[in-house]
């Protein structure tokens, strides 16, 4: 009976046990006090702050835009650069997704040609898809340097001469097995620009 009654209280107000102030000994603080003074110690007197990070040496790196002077390039001088390098990006679309993957390549002409094996994903991905490439070459203390953009439609090539053709091309692929898959972007649309230091006065 006395277990019904105690539920019954309990149900139709608040419980004692949350209302009831917690108990104290005398000259003794609860967890709450114990709590209030520390956290008002801490505000009143701080502990020692770490110091501010040091800031990088002045001329380290070249701040964008600094002194520096960018002019457009035109597709015969854009082509001109790209005979230079040897390493660039090729922009393409994986299951919806836009990806970006570096490659060593070479120039035929116009074209970008990339080699690699059948089978991997950069070969299914870019079977008669629009792509886009890029490459550059910029120096990190000074700024200066230029970048090279084309967009175009990527294709693999399967005709055995032209194949046999590719393979004297100055084009090493990474990886020590013998790559004979060739894809070629076949170049609609290239842009670039060159960025020069001015001269320090």
């Amino acid at each position: 009976m006395s277990v019904v009654r105690r539920a019954g209280t309990l149900s139709r107000g608040r419980s004692p046990l949350i209302d009831r102030p917690p108990r104290t000994e005398p000259g003794h603080m609860n967890i709450d006090q114990h709590w209030f003074r520390d956290r008002q110690e801490v505000l009143e007197h701080p502990g020692p702050q770490d110091p501010p990070a040091p800031l990088p040496a002045p001329g380290t790196r070249h701040p964008p835009g600094d002194g520096g002077q960018v002019a457009s390039l035109s597709p015969q001088e854009c082509l001109a650069l790209l005979r230079t390098a040897s390493i660039g990006r090729i922009v393409f679309t994986d299951r919806a997704l836009p990806a970006i993957q570096p490659v060593n390549f070479a120039l035929d002409g116009e074209d970008i040609i990339i080699r690699t094996r059948p089978g991997t994903k950069l070969a299914a991905a870019t079977r008669r898809a629009v792509v886009a490439f890029e490459a550059d070459d910029l120096d990190p203390e000074t700024g200066a340097g230029w970048t090279v953009t084309l967009v175009g439609q990527a294709e693999a090539v399967r005709d055995p001469g032209q194949v046999v053709r590719l393979l004297r091309l100055p084009l090493y692929p990474w990886s020590p097995e013998p790559l004979h898959h060739f894809i070629r972007i076949r170049t609609h649309r290239i842009t670039g620009r060159r960025v020069r230091k001015n001269a320090t006065p």
